[in-house]
């Protein structure tokens, strides 16, 4: 299961995404994945990007955590 949401206003976008699904190999095993992405247009086709991603599994290795987290900044240029 997914859901994507996009939003636009001029110079700011922000995407959204979120996405469950079961294990192939393991039955029971779920696991989720949820995005968020924040993007500012700046003069020149620059641009600042902010994002944290989330990923989940209930079923993780016992020595591992069973969420991660990932934070993410950017500056680019677009073509």
């Amino acid at each position: 299961m997914a859901l994507v949401i996009l939003y636009n206003i001029g110079d700011l976008s922000l995407l959204s995404k979120a996405i469950a699904y079961p294990g192939i190999t393991e039955s029971g095993r779920i696991r989720f994945d949820g995005q968020v992405d924040v993007k500012y247009g700046l003069p020149l086709d620059f641009f600042i990007k902010v994002g944290i991603t989330v990923n989940y599994d209930n079923r993780s290795v016992t020595t591992a955590s069973d969420t991660d987290y990932i934070f993410q900044t950017s500056f680019a240029w677009e073509l």
